[in-house]
């Protein structure tokens, strides 16, 4: 398993059904090589903005691409999204 506590490009919260029914969060980050094999399993600690605390979700992220890095080296972009209770979102009431 690796840990991933860092090199986040987005984290998106979004609520199709409103705030009463939760969050599906969306994190996108990038891994320097080597590449993760598939299924291996990620945990991800990012932060949140609204409260300046942190969130822990552990699954297994998407590949989307690899990009080269100038000077030699890779980049390997990945997403992995959770859906968050009402009561764990940690939005104010």
């Amino acid at each position: 398993m690796i840990v991933v506590t860092d090199g986040f490009k987005s984290v998106r919260v979004t609520s199709d059904d409103g705030p009463d029914a939760g969050e599906r969060v969306v994190i996108e980050f990038a891994w320097r090589a080597p590449s993760l094999d598939l299924g291996s399993t990620a945990r991800v600690s990012y932060p949140l903005s609204v409260t300046g605390s942190s969130r822990e979700i552990q699954g297994t992220p998407d590949y989307m691409h690899t990009t080269a890095l100038p000077g030699g080296g890779w980049l390997h972009h990945y997403r992995l999204s959770h859906w968050t209770p009402t009561e764990a979102a940690g939005n104010p009431a």
